[in-house]
């Protein structure tokens, strides 16, 4: 591919980005995240320059590398970085996504996911809720287009939501995302148990916490106790989980 570029660098520039760009990803999968931060760089030095010669033409792979980039700093823990990127993106994004809604809803859908996401895990709780917001609008038109394809996006965004919310100890709000993602987890639960359970004892076990600590016993035992029930299918699996269930449980008996 690099000699293509050399000999022709008009006629192979894309598809020499894609190249890169696809070796990121791969490294990524295989999480190799320096080495994917490397192929990812390239893209973004190459796309860059692209970008400051034809905003119009190259507007796509620049604003995708910054969200490729920004993604994988959220895997190698460099929240700053990846909030840098991801915000950098953003605009550019947007204004492809305003110029073509149905090309790029899915793009713009992601950064501001991953926007929201990262604001929660800098504790950034009022910042990530507009992003959080704007991307369950749009996963909300992606899942009527397509409920098989979007179950699992809609399915993150409200129980994102929901975890925000508790943070902002806004609990109604809470209490209705989690209902949400839990009616969408037990759907996609029941297509997949071995590849949701740890989802869907997340949601359960979340709602049954919230319960108790506004003081709803019967609720809380309820919920904990079906989260319970589905951590103990693989019990050897769900050891640590299994006996805070339990302590909670006994916390919520012994205040009565």
């Amino acid at each position: 591919m690099e000699q293509l570029l050399r000999y022709n660098p008009k006629a192979y520039r894309e598809e020499y980005l894609k190249y890169l760009s696809n070796l990121g990803v791969l490294l990524k999968t295989m999480k190799r995240y320096e080495d994917a931060e490397n192929y990812y760089l390239r893209v973004l030095a190459q796309a860059d320059t692209l970008y400051s010669t034809n905003q119009e033409a190259y507007a796509v792979y620049w604003g995708s590398s910054l969200i490729n980039l920004g993604n994988l700093y959220i895997k190698m823990k460099r929240l700053n970085d990846a909030k840098d990127n991801l915000l950098r993106a953003l605009p550019i994004i947007q204004g492809l996504y305003k110029r073509n809604s149905d090309a790029f809803r899915i793009t713009y859908y992601t950064v501001n996911l991953s926007l929201g996401d990262v604001c929660i895990y800098l504790k950034n709780y009022n910042e990530a809720e507009p992003y959080l917001l704007d991307a369950l609008k749009l996963s909300e038109v992606l899942y009527k287009s397509n409920p098989k394809a979007f179950a699992e996006d809609y399915y993150d965004i409200h129980k994102n939501l929901g975890v925000l919310y508790i943070y902002l100890e806004s609990k109604e709000k809470a209490e209705y995302y989690y209902i949400k993602a839990l009616e969408l987890i037990e759907v996609l639960y029941k297509e997949r148990p071995n590849v949701y359970e740890n989802e869907i004892i997340f949601v359960i076990e979340a709602l049954g916490d919230l319960y108790k600590s506004i003081g709803d016993t019967e609720k809380a035992k309820k919920y904990l106790n079906e989260a319970l029930g589905i951590c103990k299918i693989h019990e050897q699996n769900y050891q640590e989980r299994i006996e805070t269930i339990n302590k909670k449980l006994s916390e919520i008996d012994n205040s009565n």
